[in-house]
């Protein structure tokens, strides 16, 4: 006489399982911090607020902006590169960035003033990597995160 009881085949859920794994599990490119691409990558991976002071009537601010090399290879001795900066569409300055060892970093800070009036989130601005001379892949592999907009 058989018990209420049935069995269930283990084999069936172990697989389905192991299933739902491989389809949660994201890949590497899917990491916060990975590159897209074989290669040198800088990308400008942030844009903070480092500080504002009041001066009468105006704010002096100051943003520090950030450059990985998210790229599994170094670029190259000789690259010239640069972060254009844009205010509300204008361009207001550029700052001369290292050739980036993979993984290094380099912060760089941008000042403005703007009126101690100005609303939050009114000044709109953009940081664009730009190379400085004609370069092949090898200095940039990916272009798509060489923009950063921030407003303040």
């Amino acid at each position: 006489m058989r018990s209420g009881r049935e069995t269930v085949p283990v084999a069936p859920i172990v697989a389905l399982v192991a299933l739902a794994f491989c389809v949660v599990a994201p890949s590497s490119d899917a990491r916060a911090g990975t590159s897209a691409c074989a290669g040198a990558d800088p990308a400008i991976v942030s844009a903070r607020m480092a500080g504002a002071t009041p001066d009468g009537e105006l704010t002096r601010n100051a943003v520090a902006v950030t450059v990985t090399n998210l790229g599994n290879a170094d670029q190259g001795k000789r690259v010239l590169q640069s972060v254009d900066t844009y205010q509300n569409g204008t361009k207001v300055g550029a700052k001369g960035i290292p050739p980036l060892a993979a993984g290094q970093s380099y912060t760089f800070t941008y000042s403005f003033e703007r009126s101690a009036a100005a609303g939050t989130g009114t000044t709109k601005l953009r940081f664009q990597l730009t190379p400085q001379q004609a370069t092949t892949g090898a200095s940039d592999c990916n272009i798509a995160n060489d923009r950063y907009v921030f407003s303040v």
